[in-house]
């Protein structure tokens, strides 16, 4: 999870308005449905469907800020 953190902040901070705060990662304890696996294993939607990735997760990222922003009115 902190690298996922890790790399949604470095995809935000550069998209922030001049003069926004830096993100900040905030640590919190684990609730007790907290799932201890969270690298889902795709094997079945590739073998099922035939499905796989297209697009990073890096990119993606940037895409859904995209989205967020223009749904929001915030362009």
């Amino acid at each position: 999870m902190l690298q996922l953190a890790e790399l949604v902040k470095e995809v935000v901070t550069p998209r922030l308005p001049e003069g926004a705060p830096a993100p900040t990662i905030v640590y919190r304890e684990n609730t007790k449905d907290d799932p201890k696996q969270r690298k889902p294993d795709i094997t079945r939607a590739q073998t099922l469907l035939g499905w796989s990735p297209k697009i990073q997760l890096r990119d993606g990222l940037g895409l859904m800020i995209t989205d967020f922003k223009t749904r929001l009115g915030l362009d």
